[in-house]
This record gives C-alpha cells, structure tokens and sequence, in this order.
C-alpha cells in the first residue's frame, strides 16, 4: 500500500504566544480514524510500538514557539500508525497535547481503493 500523507497546519489562532514540544516523531499527534460507521480504526503494530513509548522518541526534541497568526506544516504518514488496509472511506483528524489541553484538528475524508458511492 502506498503512504497516505496529509499535510497538517497547526496555526496560532490566539493573541499570545504559544510554546510547546517538537519531538519530530509520530508520537506528537495521536491519530484518530474511523470509517464510513464510525467505528474507530486500530492502530498498527509500528502505531502501538509509538503511542506505547517502545519505540524513544527523536532525540532532537526542542521546545518550539508560535507566535500569533503563525502556522507550521508538518507531514505524518497516516497509514503507518492507523490500519487502512480496507479500501473504503476514513474520517482522519489528529491532536496533540499543547500547553494545559488537547488541540484537534478538522477531520479530513481520505478514500481508499475502490470506494462505493
């Protein structure tokens, strides 16, 4: 299967300056998938080896600041942490741990394979 890649913008949309850590793994964002009923995806072995700290994270962890109106792309590789095996259509949105709360992302449709209308 080939990777499914989104493009994820986290943009400061408050007044204030706001700090948090990079660890430029996939451990950062947690993944949060489902399909066309809702049902959660599992994750993957390589997900589970992340989420459950098996796998260390990067040792080029940085605290990084966002200033007002900023934003930062990154690219995480869906289908490595969450099992898209099945063709069909996923709901995808990410969050992360930022400050004192959860940030979450929009959910994205991604299809895959033979999908039915």
């Amino acid at each position: 299967m080939e990777p499914v890649t989104i493009d994820l913008s986290l943009q400061n949309i408050s007044k204030s300056p706001v700090t948090f850590t990079e660890t430029f793994s996939s451990t950062d964002y947690e993944i949060i998938a489902k399909d066309y009923t809702n049902a959660v995806i599992p994750v993957t072995r390589y997900g589970y080896k992340h989420r459950d700290g098996e796998v260390p994270p990067s040792s080029a962890t940085r605290q990084f600041t966002l200033q007002p109106g900023k934003t930062r792309h990154f690219d995480i590789v869906v289908n490595r942490m969450v099992d898209m095996s099945v063709d069909g259509s996923y709901n995808v949105a990410v969050r992360r741990f930022i400050g004192f709360k959860y940030v979450q992302s929009n959910a994205l449709k991604v299809d895959i394979g033979a999908v039915s209308p």
